[in-house]
């Protein structure tokens, strides 16, 4: 993946999942909703904007940006799954740049 297609990658990813996602990953990893607290506090990213978050997803390296991606697909489809809700993608095509 070139730094290119990762920037629209995560260009797509909007906010919100994108904060629950991360929290959500540390609660993969250590399995604690205390985690969820823990990992937004330590990120400061509560109330961040998405261009914020977008520019620290995009300094984390090549294999944790991989793992994170992973970490936020599994997350979301879990979440949604317990949510019965259909999971809102990022539209393809070409909106009208901003």
């Amino acid at each position: 993946m070139t730094k290119q297609q990762r920037k629209k990658a995560v260009m797509n990813i909007p906010a919100e999942p994108m904060i629950m996602a991360l929290g959500a990953a540390a609660i993969l990893r250590d399995k604690t909703y205390d985690a969820l607290a823990t990992a937004l506090e330590q990120t400061k990213w509560v109330g961040k904007s998405q261009k914020e978050i977008q520019k620290k997803l995009m300094s984390t390296g090549e294999k944790e940006y991989a793992r994170l991606m992973r970490d936020v697909e599994r997350t979301m489809n879990a979440a949604m799954k317990q949510a019965k809700k259909p999971i809102k993608t990022a539209k393809r095509g070409s909106k009208k740049r901003r």
